[in-house]
């Protein structure tokens, strides 16, 4: 448990304190954005597993000790799964910020940015709760049962090839909403 709260820590710390040292914290946080990420997960989990099954991974996760080998790849399968929703949330995401910022390009040109910072901070959002939080749950109750996570893990590149499109995707949109709205 010392373990997992140290690591927790350690990465909240440098995460806040990299944004601090360049912006206001305040500019990253958007409830929006939590909502759709939160609600694209919780979705994606509660419609894969029972709610009793969801509530007894949470329940065993949160306690030390080690886990059985059956209860460490059932929590690796409700971790897992709340990644691969995560980075979905994460392309839904930006997806909704674009369709705002098409909506403005007749309108007022102010709307693009807070319509950009939606896109852009889901995305972001995504790639925190995917890849750090629900991947290393998920590695976490196999490292428990002792189960060697090279011969059971199925994760690829595909969820960090996903986000760095996406990324390009709406730096694309970006530069070509600026274009089509900037003065002639």
């Amino acid at each position: 448990m010392l373990r997992w709260l140290l690591g927790w820590a350690l990465m909240v710390a440098l995460i806040i304190a990299a944004i601090l040292a360049q912006s206001p914290l305040q500019i990253f946080l958007n409830s929006n954005t939590v909502m759709i990420d939160l609600g694209i997960v919780c979705g994606g989990v509660l419609w894969a597993f029972p709610v009793a099954q969801i509530a007894l991974v949470l329940r065993e996760y949160v306690t030390q000790g080690e886990l059985s080998e059956e209860r460490a790849r059932v929590g690796h399968a409700v971790f897992s799964r709340a990644a691969d929703s995560a980075m979905a949330a994460g392309l839904v995401g930006p997806l909704l910020g674009a369709v705002q910022m098409w909506a403005a390009v007749n309108g007022p040109a102010p709307w693009l940015g807070p319509a950009m910072a939606v896109a852009l901070l889901n995305l972001l959002y995504a790639v925190i709760l995917s890849e750090l939080v629900f991947r290393s749950a998920a590695s976490d109750c196999l490292s428990r049962a002792k189960i060697t996570s090279e011969t059971y893990s199925r994760r690829g590149f595909g969820s960090v090839y996903a986000a760095m499109a996406m990324l390009f995707l709406m730096l694309f949109f970006l530069f070509l909403m600026l274009f089509v709205v900037a003065p002639r």
